[in-house]
């Protein structure tokens, strides 16, 4: 299954539904697994099996963020050089989730990190106002995912890292 461009990972859960089974957990390089790569990777796992052993092909469960983040900038930064700086916040906060591995940790202090370095110059400091963790308002805490969760921005927002 490594040899798939679209897979990051794989672990192998032994006697995962009883005696002569085991279930493949298949972490993504993107965002979810496509159909056809789940099936590609069904199909090569039943090629090397033994006959009669059961095997499931599974994803993480997928655990949706969104915020959003107040940013509050140096008086002599311009609209422009704003809209410019929150663009650039929201993406290196994107990039941040979107590696945090299968089984992390939310580090609140990281998202702080990956705004205010943006540019030190410019940002003199940012709250976050809201916080959802797998669709529901949160505390602004580190939050530490099980083994088999992994984090992925939520898909039912427009734009799930608002920056405003």
């Amino acid at each position: 299954a490594l040899s798939f461009p679209s897979v990051q990972k794989i672990d192998f859960i032994e006697y995962a539904r009883g005696a002569g089974t085991f279930d493949v957990l298949v972490v993504p390089t993107n965002t979810k697994l496509g159909e056809s790569s789940r099936k590609q990777i069904d199909a090569a796992i039943n090629r090397s099996k033994a006959f009669g052993v059961s095997s499931k092909i599974k994803e993480p469960d997928y655990i949706s963020v969104c915020m959003s983040i107040q940013v509050y900038f140096y008086s002599n930064v311009s609209p422009t050089e704003q809209s410019l700086l929150r663009s650039s916040i929201r993406n290196n906060v994107k990039i941040y989730l979107q590696n945090i591995p299968i089984g992390g940790e939310i580090i609140i202090n990281q998202i702080r990190a990956a705004v205010l370095s943006t540019d030190t110059q410019k940002i003199k400091d940012m709250t976050i106002v809201d916080f959802c963790f797998d669709g529901k308002p949160m505390l602004k805490r580190n939050i530490k995912l099980s083994p088999t969760e992994l984090i992925i921005l939520d898909e039912t927002k427009i734009d799930p890292i608002q920056v405003i």
